[in-house]
């Protein structure tokens, strides 16, 4: 079975798909926002969650299909809170899957926060994906193998698992990749990527004023330059939730020292980045 990669992963979230009871596509969102949650309060969430108490005190249930990033079609019912405050809330504090979306945007529009006209404004108002949300929940739902209504949760899984909700330290773990060497030996690997200062500290999480930030490159996508001299890194594809949401771009190497790994970010006016690099296995 071919694997999702990362590039496939954002092209899940770039296009959301909505389906009406019967399991057909009505439309889609494009969905291309970066948020992350800066401990404010968050009144479409209290709207969401109201509507939805409401509306199941009148109503047994909320009924939708829910189409997963493996093109299966599952019809979904919401009729416990537990399933509000997980799949329906996650999308408002930057941490929900592709799924988790869809699922927010079809219960907002059951109790009428929405219509299928203006979701894909309301999505890109309210909701969003912050770059631990992106690369967790690739690597707790895709690398992982766990069905889109799991919840990767770093406060209620094993030591572990990695979900959207764990630290940075987490997810780009040690053993860090000390050089070029590896990478040449393995250039077909997906690596994750997390920012450090100088001496190679990862920084923890993502917060505001923070410069905490968590990639994770395409595998088959290191460019070399191989010649008599020997083989010089180029760069790679690199994946991550930045300003407009989930995003591909290429990452220029410019070198390496200590196990701290430098390159250039071409969404970024090729602005420098130290990173240290962890290989999935």
């Amino acid at each position: 079975m071919t694997v999702m990669t990362p590039i496939d992963y954002v092209w899940k979230y770039r296009s959301i798909p909505l389906l009406n009871s019967d399991g057909h596509r009505e439309g889609s969102v494009e969905f291309k926002k970066y948020l992350i949650y800066k401990g404010q309060d968050l009144p479409e969430k209290e709207r969401f969650r109201r509507g939805v108490r409401k509306h199941l005190r009148k109503h047994e249930e909320i009924a939708f299909r829910v189409e997963t990033v493996q093109g299966l079609r599952v019809d979904t019912f919401v009729s416990r809170k537990d399933d509000i405050l997980h799949h329906g809330i996650d999308a408002f504090f930057g941490k929900g899957s592709p799924e988790d979306i869809q699922y927010t945007i079809q219960t907002a529009r059951a109790i009428g926060l929405t219509t299928l006209g203006r979701a894909e404004t309301w999505a890109n108002n309210h909701l969003g994906v912050d770059c631990s949300g992106f690369v967790g929940n690739y690597l707790w739902h895709v690398y992982n193998s766990q069905c889109w209504y799991k919840i990767g949760d770093a406060r209620k899984s094993a030591k572990n698992e990695v979900g959207p909700s764990s630290g940075i330290p987490k997810m780009c773990k040690k053993p860090y990749v000390e050089d070029m060497t590896e990478i040449i030996r393995n250039p077909h690997s997906t690596y994750v990527l997390a920012r450090c200062d100088r001496s190679g500290r990862v920084y923890p999480r993502a917060k505001p004023g923070s410069p905490a930030h968590v990639m994770i490159t395409e595998p088959n996508s290191w460019a070399f330059d191989r010649n008599h001299e020997g083989v010089t890194p180029l760069g790679v594809a690199v994946c991550e939730s930045v300003r407009g949401g989930p995003d591909a771009s290429w990452y220029p190497f410019v070198g390496v020292k200590k196990g701290v790994f430098t390159f250039r970010r071409s969404n970024k006016n090729l602005s420098k980045i130290m990173v240290r690099m962890h290989r999935l296995k």
